[in-house]
């Protein structure tokens, strides 16, 4: 993984974690292709699935094109097909361009990957309001945002095939007046034959990475067909936490209120929920198992239920963690919460789970049950923590690392 670059690591520690300046590193994914089949197994997972939360736009020219989202959602590639060219097919040949975000909950080979590049970062800190690991696969010259600023740092890697040129303008580098306020992008501007002498270009090929600070104006431009993945770090947003973390913690309470006909109605809810001292204290418990759950999950969305495994682990097979961080237990006032993968594993009671989580290096199932077993005395619980730890993705199988690529469509099915 390119993260034990040295390159990166400095990159890191010269503007982690605000990441206000213009930063270009050449070649540094050394097997971009291995990247977009992993995204090709994602979107295949997203598009054969039906399910919902798939976050897929799709354009033409500096358009949303609604029908071609509709035909992109329910068409997945077919084995063998690049990215660019399920995107043609769907698109009927015309050039077109589309856009995914959250791609990595869609398969657990790709967030594994993601969280990596996410907790390389964000060093020794929490990123509380997580992160986003998006898709551009796009057949269109331009950017169908054209000149346009995004409230986050853009970190991008072209994965190819096609070159792309981006172009980066200064801070204060256009003038407020030589922008149009769009109703869906903010202020932005088509006019790039006016306005393109005024910004720095680069030249993006497979595997190179830039950065593009926050709030600064950019554009895109594709030389042939090609794929990029991005990660956006969300600024912490103490309000939106607040407001989470309490709806989490009182909605089943709010849930079952019966419909207020006045303010009094809510009034008395509001104050008899927030003086209620039982459910306040276990407020701190449903603060513990959010945050376990954004760690486990590397910071991004728990993987789809798409995504997830079916079965067991093989018997005979050595196992590993999927990485660092994968589970993590808090003790409750009534139970024990084991979270993985972003997802909790309900199995009842409190219980010790330490040598659980002490595990480390490869393991098998038999190890398994010995460090359930003193904490679980029934056979079928403890199979079915076991499981769920597989189905979720915490478990990988043993002697590869689990940064190791599959580098064909069927690797990465049969590694899912």
């Amino acid at each position: 993984m390119f993260v034990q670059d040295p390159r990166w690591r400095q990159f890191v520690a010269d503007h982690a974690p605000c990441y206000e300046e213009t930063v270009f590193l050449p070649a540094l994914v050394p097997a971009p292709s291995a990247f977009t089949e992993r995204i090709a197994a994602a979107v295949a997972s997203a598009t054969t699935s039906g399910a919902k939360g798939l976050r897929l736009r799709g354009f033409r020219g500096s358009e949303f094109d609604f029908k071609l989202t509709e035909r992109l959602s329910r068409t997945p590639p077919t084995d063998g097909q690049s990215l660019t060219e399920w995107l043609s097919g769907a698109a009927d040949g015309r050039r077109a361009c589309v856009a995914i975000n959250d791609v990595s909950s869609w398969d657990l080979g790709l967030a594994a990957l993601a969280q990596s590049m996410v907790r390389s970062l964000v060093p020794d800190r929490d990123l509380v309001s997580g992160a986003d690991i998006y898709t551009f696969v796009a057949d269109v010259e331009w950017t169908p945002f054209g000149i346009h600023k995004d409230d986050e740092p853009s970190l991008i890697f072209h994965l190819g095939p096609g070159l792309k040129e981006l172009w980066v303008w200064p801070a204060g580098g256009i003038g407020q007046d030589q922008l149009f306020e769009n109703p869906s992008l903010g202020r932005v501007s088509f006019d790039f034959d006016r306005l393109l002498p005024g910004a720095r270009r680069y030249t993006l090929r497979p595997g190179d990475f830039v950065c593009i600070p926050q709030g600064r104006y950019h554009l895109f431009r594709n030389a042939g067909p090609s794929v990029f993945l991005g990660v956006t770090l969300f600024p912490p947003d103490v309000r939106k936490s607040f407001s989470g973390l309490l709806l989490d913690h009182f909605g089943a309470r709010l849930d079952a209120a019966d419909e207020p006909r006045s303010f009094d109605d809510v009034r008395r809810l509001v104050v008899d929920t927030l003086h209620d001292p039982g459910a306040l204290a276990a407020l701190s418990e449903t603060i513990d198992v959010a945050a376990a759950k954004q760690r486990t999950a590397g910071y991004l969305r728990a993987p789809k239920t798409a995504a997830l495994r079916i079965g067991g682990p093989p018997a005979d097979a050595p196992l590993v963690w999927a990485y660092a961080g994968v589970v993590e237990c808090v003790a409750g006032a009534d139970r024990t919460h084991l979270v993985a993968r972003g997802r909790e594993i309900v199995f009842g009671g409190a219980v010790n789970l330490d040598e659980l989580l002490a595990l480390d290096g490869e393991f098998t199932l038999n190890d398994l049950d010995a460090v359930l077993a003193p904490q679980l005395d029934d056979e079928d619980r403890r199979r079915h923590v076991v499981n769920a730890l597989w189905r979720l993705g915490a478990l990988s199988l043993g002697r590869a690392p689990s940064s190791a690529l599959p580098t064909t469509r069927a690797a990465c099915a049969a590694s899912a």
